[in-house]
């Protein structure tokens, strides 16, 4: 009897764990455009233009939904993530070990492991971004622009580097990844694998905020419910690392029990 309790327990456990991993695993859609917050400072990624090569967290009073600087496609290749900057059409580069300052580069993401990249969901709701060449996470430093800048300025803020620490509990090491509302192209990319899509974005950055159109507005409320659900989804994410703790206890006091 103590041998079939024990393996259904098992059996119990492993499926509690599948449930639980999947419950936990990113929610990242491929092949659309999105814009990474800092976590640690609230600034955003930044890809900059054809001619820079560092990576920086830009201030945070600057607005992604029309400026393509902070606006990143994010895509699959070998089974990995990419990202792809929609300002300078570079892809992020994870470096070879801690302390590298992060780069976007030119080269081709199929079969190249410092543009590939790990996108792990953090129990906070926030996602960590692990390189797969230096197992290095994305880090976003902490920045002080209020002190230094007006209000209006658009600084270039910090540069981004790989950290070798763990990601969970480490607010420097977490970013939002917002999904974008906007008109997108996707379109197959001549000089990459036909395998490979890659999404254009074919607007304008302009420092004002366009008119609100009809779209727009469609767009906004599509955006906040979007939130409401991914809200919804972390709460029941928290409620089921508790059970999965809780189903742990019984069984340490079950084993003990034996």
């Amino acid at each position: 009897m103590n041998f079939i309790r024990k393996n259904l327990i098992f059996f119990f456990l492993s499926l509690l764990c599948s449930s639980l991993a999947m419950a936990l695993d990113n929610d990242i859609e491929v092949n659309k455009t999105y814009a990474l917050k800092s976590r640690s400072c609230g600034g955003w990624l930044d890809g900059r233009g054809s001619d820079d090569k560092e990576v920086l967290v830009a201030n945070k009073i600057r607005k992604p939904i029309n400026d393509t600087y902070l606006q990143w496609n994010i895509m699959k290749i070998d089974g990995k993530y990419v990202l792809q900057s929609v300002s300078s059409k570079r892809y992020l580069d994870g470096r070879a070990h801690d302390g590298q300052t992060v780069l976007v580069t030119d080269r081709k993401a199929v079969d190249d492991k410092y543009l590939q990249w790990e996108i792990e969901k953090m129990p906070s709701g926030h996602h960590a971004l692990k390189s797969i060449s230096s197992k290095c996470y994305l880090n976003g430093r902490d920045c002080i622009w209020e002190e230094q800048y007006p209000v209006k300025s658009y600084c270039k803020g910090e540069i981004v580097l790989v950290t070798d620490r763990k990601a969970v509990d480490d607010k420097y090491l977490q970013w939002e990844i917002i999904k974008l509302p906007i008109g997108l192209t996707r379109v197959l990319d001549d000089e990459e694998s036909p395998l490979i899509s890659t999404i254009r974005y074919s607007g304008t950055t302009t420092e004002e905020d366009p008119p609100i159109t009809g779209a727009r507005k469609a767009a906004k409320v599509i955006s906040e419910v979007g939130e409401a659900i991914v809200a919804v989804v972390k709460v029941i994410v928290d409620v089921v690392v508790e059970v999965a703790k809780a189903v742990g206890r019984v069984i340490r006091a079950v084993f003990t029990c034996s």
